[in-house]
């Protein structure tokens, strides 16, 4: 197991805030759901209660800033003004309505000039209920076969309990923290290990601790979040006594407490800490700055090139002793919030660009226990890469099992079999399904088994036994020249992921897209700008070196796709001297969207062509991902015209973080595992790879197969290799 600087020792856990919110509107169903997919390993519902006593996920009771509630005439007379915490809102409130009125709402985007493609989801979901969100955990967990927890935060205990009016009068009354623990009593959901209440306020705390969580016959984990607690200036005002206010509240919190007491980030010194861990606290909630400080920046600065300038913050280049502090007094800490869209990022010290995935490396190598993320994809990536750097994978050997070789002109289905540039396995049927790069309206995956049964692969154990032409949407064949297919990867459904190199002389866009089981595209993946062919060649992919590669990872999640070579504007395609850089696209599954961009670096060509000057190149044709960890198995092929054969060779490539640029690319740092020379046989055009079925002794096969370029001097080469080591290969 890897070794975190966490108090535990153990990797610190992803918290998905308010669900996945950077891709679903907060708090619902749906943002909890994705957020697990994604790798969370918590979930946080804040909680409000409604007017007849049950608890919602809101971040705020105010309701007009995340659900259409402003829109509905039936509602419009229950607008108001209220005084939260000292400050006066406006809006519609969750206290002024019945859990059967808000089930009424629907949810929204909160924050749509900075999430835009949130707005989609916009008038789909509800507002879900305490209870729900622990339902839906429950439901998950069977499909991800990991232990999900909660860490629900109450909002203005102090507003609830004690300054609160109902719309039209009378106090609200209402101890959200004995309201919680019921309900989760109620629903048998109170295992420590699962369950962690939080809260900005120190006297709700106090009285879970000490009195509501004895009585109920339970004892879960309290956080203290740092940043704002009202409760403290509320209490400690005698003046507040008819309301409830109670200047003893803190008489056991060995520390000296006053009115400014959150303003001045008095808890955050060591023995306020110890204070707390003494108490009531095991962990902390400490805004992010209180950790990396920052200063404003001025003027703004557009990080990413879109026209506008959003990071408005640059960190001192400081670092505090809070963890450290935390640490030493026994208490856990989980900074907020840690967010991916260039609004959120801060420069650093010098004023270049930090990436996302900087700051949650800094982050967790100093320590902490966990972290709130709008985007727990990444999240779980860079704690992944992080557990491999700690712990990396046993050697990767393989056994060379044999080749089988199907002539050039042998044909199925009156098509013929040639140009086939990638491959996946199909389990369930134990088949291999060949995707052909023709560019005509014939497009099609051919199905093929593979006799593996003995051990050996001789030519004849190879049988080609179906054929699929490829379909646009429409159902109709690609039109000539729209379709260059070079990756495929089946899903769990049957279904497919595949990638199309488009035509740069042809200014044909690639594309990254998916079909159905019979063929038919029913969708696409959005490719960034920096992919798109230029007339002038200044940028955008090359011509037949674009989107060769494609694997998805074995629990269908991340799907990854790389350029053969360097994009116009990241470098030089490979020659006898230097490598190429290529990229590599993460994209989410659950969300559709870009999630992580990588540069691998291909070797230099092999061999000098002949003659000087003739083509040559060295590109990589295919990744094969061995875990959900983000190691991938990287193909190079490099050919010279004149020489005979191809050289090909494997590396075992995982990402390394902490060299990511400007642009937040991290590299793909690689080792070779096999030079395909020392086999001893003549090598074709080898694009395609997957993972095969398992041999009598219990080692997984790695199938590859060669792409002919339909030339009669060529021929299709299927290898087969054992596979002993490695990661965990599903």
């Amino acid at each position: 197991m890897a070794r975190f600087d966490t108090l535990s020792g153990e990797a610190p856990l992803v918290i998905g805030h308010r669900g996945a919110s950077a891709f679903r509107p907060e708090h619902t169903l749906e943002a909890y759901r994705l957020a697990i997919q994604l790798g969370a390993d918590v979930v946080e519902p804040d909680v409000v209660p409604t007017k007849d006593g049950r608890l919602v996920a809101r971040h705020e009771n105010e309701l007009s800033g995340t659900t259409d509630v402003s829109t509905r005439p039936e509602f419009a007379d229950r607008q108001t003004t209220k005084t939260i915490d000292g400050t006066a809102v406006t809006g519609w409130f969750s206290e002024d309505f019945t859990l059967a009125e808000i089930k009424t709402l629907y949810a929204k985007e909160r924050i749509p000039e900075i999430r835009p493609g949130n707005t989609a989801y916009d008038g789909l979901y509800r507002v879900p209920t305490i209870e729900e969100v622990v339902a839906l955990v429950r439901e998950e967990e069977p499909r991800t076969g990991r232990e999900i927890g909660i860490i629900p935060e109450t909002k203005h205990p102090v507003f609830f309990e004690y300054e609160g009016q109902f719309l039209g009068g009378g106090r609200i009354g209402m101890d959200t923290s004995q309201m919680l623990v019921d309900a989760l009593k109620a629903v048998d959901f109170t295992d420590p290990d699962r369950v962690t209440i939080q809260s900005f306020e120190l006297a709700n705390l106090i009285e879970l601790q000490k009195q509501i969580m004895p009585a109920a016959g339970v004892d879960l984990p309290l956080v203290q979040l740092l940043g704002g607690s009202y409760d403290i200036a509320f209490n400690l005002n005698p003046a507040n006594a008819a309301l409830g206010g109670d200047v003893d509240a803190y008489a056991e919190f060995d520390y000296p407490l006053r009115p400014a007491s959150a303003a001045n980030l008095d808890l955050n010194t060591p023995a306020a800490l110890q204070a707390m861990a003494a108490l009531y606290a095991e962990g902390i909630g400490p805004f992010k700055d209180y950790i990396l400080p920052t200063v404003a920046q001025t003027p703004a600065v557009d990080g990413d090139g879109d026209g506008r300038a959003q990071i408005a913050r640059r960190l001192t280049g400081e670092t505090t002793q809070l963890v450290n502090d935390a640490h030493a007094a026994g208490l856990e800490v989980y900074p907020y919030t840690l967010r991916d869209e260039e609004a959120f990022q801060a420069l650093r010290p010098d004023g270049t660009v930090r990436p996302p995935e900087e700051e949650y490396r800094q982050l967790i190598e100093l320590g902490i226990d966990g972290f709130f993320t709008d985007s727990p994809s990444t999240g779980r990536i860079l704690v992944n890469i992080l557990s491999d750097e700690e712990a990396p994978p046993e050697p990767l050997e393989l056994d060379f099992l044999g080749q089988a070789v199907t002539p050039f002109g042998t044909g199925f289905g009156g098509l013929q079999i040639g140009g086939l540039s990638a491959l996946t396995y199909d389990a369930e049927s134990d088949a291999f399904l060949a995707l052909s790069d023709d560019r005509s309206p014939q497009a099609r995956f051919f199905t093929v088994r593979l006799d593996l049964s003995d051990g050996v692969l001789s030519t004849g154990d190879q049988s080609f036994t179906g054929v699929q032409v490829l379909a646009d949407a429409n159902g109709q064949p690609f039109a000539n020249g729209a379709l260059d297919p070079e990756g495929l990867a089946i899903t769990e459904d049957g279904s497919f992921y595949f990638s199309s190199e488009g035509d740069a002389n042809a200014l044909v866009a690639p594309l990254v897209g998916t079909l159905s089981a019979f063929g038919t595209q029913t969708g696409s993946l959005p490719v960034g700008g920096d992919y798109l062919p230029a007339a002038n060649q200044a940028s955008g992919i090359r011509n037949n070196l674009a989107f060769e590669a494609l694997t998805l990872s074995p629990d269908g999640q991340r799907l990854f796709v790389g350029t053969e070579n360097a994009l116009y504007q990241d470098g030089p395609a490979a020659d006898l001297y230097t490598g190429s850089p290529s990229r590599v696209v993460e994209y989410s599954t659950a969300t559709g969207r870009q999630v992580a961009e990588y540069t691998y670096r291909t070797e230099p060509v092999q061999d000098a062509p002949s003659p000087a000057g003739a083509f040559a190149n060295n590109g990589l044709v295919e990744l094969l991902a061995l875990d959900d960890r983000g190691t991938l198995l990287a193909l190079e092929r490099s050919f010279s015209t004149g020489v005979p054969g191809n050289d090909i060779r494997l590396f075992l490539a995982r990402p390394d973080p902490a060299g990511a640029d400007a642009t937040g690319r991290v590299p793909l740092r690689k080792e070779l595992v096999l030079d395909f020379d020392d086999l001893g046989i003549t090598l074709d055009n080898v694009e395609g790879m997957t993972f095969g079925p398992e041999l009598p002794d219990g080692r997984r096969t790695l199938v590859l197969v060669s792409d002919d370029n339909f030339s009669e001097t060529q021929a299709t080469q299927f290898l087969a290799f054992a596979v002993d080591g490695g990661t965990a290969i599903a």
